[in-house]
């Protein structure tokens, strides 16, 4: 014979674990009262084998509900007997809830509130984007042909590609931007207090910092606009939540870690916009030359997410003749890096020396061991100056 201990053991354990299971997954009105006799409950007297109850608990059947409510009944009147009356009542909301916890774990059901509730709190989707930014026509002709090889890819629905532009881009530009379908937003140039010969693009790639301000994008992967994308990179949104990503520099040999400013996978955020701003004035109030590059490896190469250096491979690299291996990309040859690589950025002419595609001249230097498409991309981009770009850029 069960004795009345074991009764009100069992019958706290039901209620104990149904109300806090109950209110975890479905957080119905109702239980309010379920936990105000639960609290009532606690306060009887517990056995000793409140542990090995607790077990049996989890195997009780719907004939175990039935079996201690007769208990109860044939117990008879006691001092007790209005705390029985109220175990009698959790144990018949336990079983009922026990049912509609079933369909509702079961994808059956949802109640009306439930349902209210999770439409509120349910987030909205994240907002992902491409970025650039172009400072003058030279590069804006650039952006509309690495967005053509990037939209080439396919992109997956919803997401955004972005330039920032600044006064010295022509509206006839922005006229092509917008008909290709980035969503072009005027921005503030940030110069280099440079000297000598040294290009205006060098000059003005501080404005690559408003990229990492532009909070109302959860991820931003960016890309300089003197590049060819090969395959699809959406993948990269998925990258576990960090402020900032970015492949290894291989090209880089004296000081590792070192990112690559041609790609970035950035969390945008205010503080990590005025943490290199913070930084390039002090250099520049001291008269030191830095630029953009510098800068985000000067405050974040050693916090930053170091990506695969493969991931962008300067397109010098194609020249290099089969088996050769690449710098500090460990057991990758040139092959491996052409079927890994997104993105090819250019930075020596195909004819030698630095350069981009636009100052080169349309002729080939000899080259036979190059792949083909170290030659593939020139005549590629090119083509696709000639139908974006203006005679003159």
């Amino acid at each position: 014979m069960v004795n009345k201990s074991t009764i009100y053991v069992v019958a706290i354990l039901l209620t104990l674990l149904g109300a806090t299971y109950y209110v975890a997954n479905t957080m119905d009105s109702h239980i309010h009262d379920l936990k105000v006799k639960t609290d009532e409950l606690i306060r009887l007297p517990v056995s000793a084998s409140v542990d090995s109850l607790f077990k049996d608990f989890l195997k009780l059947k719907d004939d175990d509900y039935e079996r201690i409510s007769k208990l109860l009944d044939d117990h008879g009147a006691s001092e007790h007997d209005m705390m029985e009356d109220h175990i009698k009542t959790v144990l018949a909301e336990i079983r009922e809830m026990k049912g509609a916890l079933s369909e509702i774990t079961s994808g059956k059901v949802a109640s009306k509130e439930s349902s209210e509730r999770s439409t509120k709190q349910a987030k909205p989707p994240k907002k992902n984007a491409y970025g650039f930014y172009v400072t003058n026509d030279e590069y804006a002709c650039a952006a509309l042909i690495m967005v053509r090889t990037l939209l080439n890819t396919g992109l997956r629905p919803g997401v955004e590609i972005f330039v920032l532009v600044t006064s010295d881009v022509s509206e006839k530009y922005i006229r092509k931007m917008r008909k290709m379908g980035m969503v072009v937003k005027p921005t503030t140039r940030l110069e280099v207090t440079a000297i000598g010969d040294t290009p205006t693009w060098w000059k003005q790639s501080m404005t690559k910092m408003n990229i990492f301000n532009m909070t109302e994008y959860d991820r931003i992967i960016f890309l300089d606009a003197d590049g060819f994308v090969l395959k699809n990179m959406d993948s990269l949104f998925d990258l576990p939540p960090y402020f900032l990503y970015s492949p290894r520099a291989t090209y880089v040999t004296d000081k590792q870690p070192w990112m690559n400013a041609q790609m970035y996978i950035i969390n945008p955020a205010q503080w990590i916009y005025d943490k290199q701003i913070h930084v390039f004035e002090e250099y520049e109030s001291r008269g030191e030359v830095m630029y953009d590059m510098d800068i985000t490896n000067v405050v974040f190469r050693h916090s930053a997410a170091i990506l695969p250096g493969y991931y962008v491979v300067l397109n010098g690299v194609l020249m290099e003749p089969p088996g050769t291996h690449i710098g500090l990309i460990e057991g990758f040859t040139v092959e491996d890096v052409i079927r890994e690589a997104f993105v090819v950025h250019f930075v020596e002419k195909h004819t030698g020396g630095y350069g981009k595609p636009w100052h080169d001249d349309r002729t080939f230097k000899d080259r036979p061991k190059a792949y083909p498409i170290a030659h593939d991309i020139f005549r590629k981009w090119w083509a696709y100056q000639d139908e974006y770009c203006f005679s003159d850029y």
